[in-house]
């Protein structure tokens, strides 16, 4: 990817290996991905940390994202399950002077400014279990847990958790369709 901005060139290789045999599957993924944080927090000055916006300054966020994976068809359910192990390492994020990670999200109604260059690493990683089913009979569904870590490093070179680390998140959908005969 070139980023214009900086005049920088990322290469974003992605590699991914696996094994299929009809009802079973495992693969392993890997990929690198980067993008420029929201430029809001660049224009922003705070009263009590003035920031110099220098639009040439910015650098994107790099994530190095690692994924394993197995699943397999249950019988009992007529539904397909995997499980997904999954870690994500990135860095260059941007930090305001008060040690909070900022990616250009709001924050309790006020964006963050972080000074020119100063940058910190963040991590996430877990786990997630999907069970679904697809149309048969006019029925289908879909159900996910997702129990994760979001963590960066905060000034001090400590470890703490993200605004977004919830811990876990689930979801599910489904539906019934009533089959029509085309005439």
């Amino acid at each position: 990817t070139y980023y214009a901005l900086s005049e920088r060139i990322i290469p974003e290789p992605r590699l991914g290996v696996g094994f299929y045999n009809g009802r079973r599957f495992v693969q392993a993924r890997y990929r690198r991905t980067s993008q420029l944080p929201n430029v809001a927090w660049q224009r922003v000055e705070l009263a009590d940390n003035p920031v110099s916006s220098n639009l040439n300054s910015f650098q994107p966020i790099l994530a190095d994202h690692v994924n394993l994976s197995a699943g397999t068809f249950l019988d009992p359910l007529g539904a397909d399950g995997s499980l997904s192990l999954f870690a994500q390492s990135l860095s260059e994020v941007p930090i305001s002077g008060a040690g909070q990670v900022i990616l250009g999200l709001e924050t309790q109604g006020d964006f963050f400014a972080a000074p020119a260059g100063q940058t910190t690493t963040a991590r996430n990683y877990g786990v997630e279990l999907t069970v679904e089913r697809k149309m048969s009979r006019g029925f289908y569904y879909l159900l996910s847990g997702t129990v994760l870590e979001s963590e960066y490093q905060n000034l001090d070179g400590e470890w703490v958790n993200t605004p977004w680390n919830y811990d876990y998140g689930f979801t599910g959908s489904g539906g019934w369709e009533k089959s029509q005969e085309l005439s």
